[in-house]
């Protein structure tokens, strides 16, 4: 697996399994809702910028995201 598609499989699994959890909880979880589609984005926008250095942070956070939810 190299580092576009490691980006793209925290954000498939932040996509289909946490962030339909927040969604769940309703009102309460919008805070939450809004972070994690903010981490899917960053995610996108460092794939489409192409800069490794940004992809390589932005893997981490949300491997951190993947992590505290497990």
């Amino acid at each position: 697996m190299n580092l576009i598609e490691g980006i793209q499989q925290k954000c498939n699994f932040i996509r289909e399994t946490i962030l339909p959890e927040y969604v769940k909880i309703g009102p309460s979880g919008a805070f939450g809702v809004i972070g994690l589609r903010e981490d899917i984005a960053k995610g996108e926008r460092a794939i489409a910028g192409g800069d490794v250095v940004e992809m390589m942070r932005v893997y981490k956070e949300l491997e951190e995201t993947c992590d505290r939810a497990l």
